[in-house]
């Protein structure tokens, strides 16, 4: 479970005070607000039923309808937490993915 009781079925990722969020593959934006206890959640539509959650974003920075493309900038971590968290959730077909693999398998196309 998350902090506010949510039970989670993605990972929570540690960042800077005030880090720029990048979108993590390309695809389309689907929503971008406040949704319950995520605060700003923004979910990314991708090819073959694939679906990106990332909350916890003090500011989005882009629309629903946007197209982006892997490593746009989609967002900014608060600036006043000690700790700041970004949670990423990967779906397909609405059923969650462990997001890992496909996290390090882009880091390692970005870096390599």
């Amino acid at each position: 479970t998350n902090d506010v009781g949510h039970i989670t079925k993605g990972i929570s990722i540690l960042t800077r005070k005030a880090a720029q969020v990048i979108a993590p593959f390309e695809g389309q934006v689907v929503f971008a607000g406040p949704f319950r206890g995520y605060g700003l959640l923004l979910i990314i539509e991708h090819s073959e039923g694939y679906h990106t959650l990332l909350a916890g974003m003090a500011q989005v920075d882009c629309q629903v309808g946007q197209r982006l493309t892997a490593g746009e900038p989609v967002g900014v971590m608060g600036q006043d937490d000690a700790k700041p968290k970004l949670y990423v959730e990967l779906r397909r077909s609405g059923q969650p993915v462990n997001p890992l693999p496909w996290l390090m398998a882009q880091k390692s196309k970005a870096s390599g």
